[in-house]
């Protein structure tokens, strides 16, 4: 009975990461899918705001992403960093942007 509860309570877990593009359902071709412009967090130290600009069904591509108005690189946001709160903007458009990620 346990188990059951356990798996239950994991794949709700998972369901809610996935629908806030928080974790790839489709990780070998790293598709992100953002269901909102805007998603709070709570955390331990601040609450963690994601907010995307361009959010449309054609702009599935990042062109960029910023952690507190300060550029991020790379396409591997550790989770020490997440967990401390702050904001996250990515910047989507209907192109990839073949530069961004390539700084892990």
């Amino acid at each position: 009975m346990l188990s059951a509860f356990i798996f239950n309570f994991i794949m709700r877990i998972y369901f809610i990461l996935v629908f806030l593009g928080l974790f790839s359902c489709k990780s070998h071709n790293a598709v992100l899918i953002y269901q909102f412009d805007k998603s709070t967090i709570r955390t331990n130290d601040r609450p963690l705001r994601i907010i995307t600009n361009g959010r449309t069904s054609k702009n599935l591509f990042i062109q960029k992403v910023n952690r507190n108005e300060e550029e991020i690189s790379s396409s591997i946001i550790d989770f020490n960093l997440i967990s401390k709160g702050d904001i996250f903007q990515f910047e989507l458009t209907d192109t990839p942007n073949k530069a961004w990620g390539k700084q892990n």
